[in-house]
């Protein structure tokens, strides 16, 4: 090999190990089917006549699985590992439910021009992640959300499958928010299009 091979090739090694590097280091803006990535993350915003809802997932375990969640019977987002959402709910009392493997709820009241935080939890399940809500006070909240570094948004798509769940597991979710944590049949089956994604 020539002296200008030699010099060729080891420029051409340096170029891809730094390409390689930067794609290492570098977060996609597209993060699956149904969410894509809020460049940069935002804060809530603050409105007079509604509260708004920071939905946290705050660790990577289980993350190729989607978390879709839910304000009774409006679709407000989706997490897949370690991610957020916000939401903007009007005052009042709300059940605030995820779909997972499980379906997981929660009862939260809400005040207008307020910031509230849920944290999704993840708990193993038999075939994939389980979900858990925690209603948390703004101390814990915030600081879960300085660990989070990707914002989601649901996609069209997502947006268009919701109504489904809804159909199939509002029900249950009222249940869960009441306190009735029996097993239910339909509660197992899989998130619709969830087989693509893995």
């Amino acid at each position: 090999m020539s002296v200008k091979q030699q010099k060729y090739s080891s420029r051409w090694r340096a170029g891809a190990l730094a390409l390689i590097a930067a794609l290492a280091t570098t977060s996609t803006v597209h993060a699956g089917k149904y969410s894509s990535e809020v460049e940069p993350p935002k804060r809530a915003e603050s409105r007079s006549d509604s509260a708004a809802v920071y939905f946290l997932r705050t660790t990577s375990m289980g993350g190729m699985i989607y978390f879709w969640t839910f304000a009774d019977e409006e679709f407000v987002g989706v997490t897949r590992g370690k991610s957020y959402f916000t939401a903007q709910l009007a005052p009042g009392e709300h059940v605030l439910w995820s779909k997972a493997e499980n379906v997981a709820a929660v009862k939260l009241t809400v005040e207008a021009g307020r910031t509230y935080y849920v944290i999704e939890r993840v708990v193993p399940g038999f075939g994939k992640a389980r979900v858990r809500l925690d209603v948390v006070d703004a101390a814990e909240g915030e600081k879960a959300l300085k660990k989070i570094k990707r914002q989601l948004v649901a996609t069209d798509e997502a947006k268009a499958k919701a109504p489904e769940l809804v159909k199939r597991h509002v029900t249950l979710a009222r249940k869960r928010a009441a306190g009735d944590e029996s097993e239910q049949p339909e509660e197992n089956e899989a998130p619709p299009g969830e087989e693509e994604e893995k």
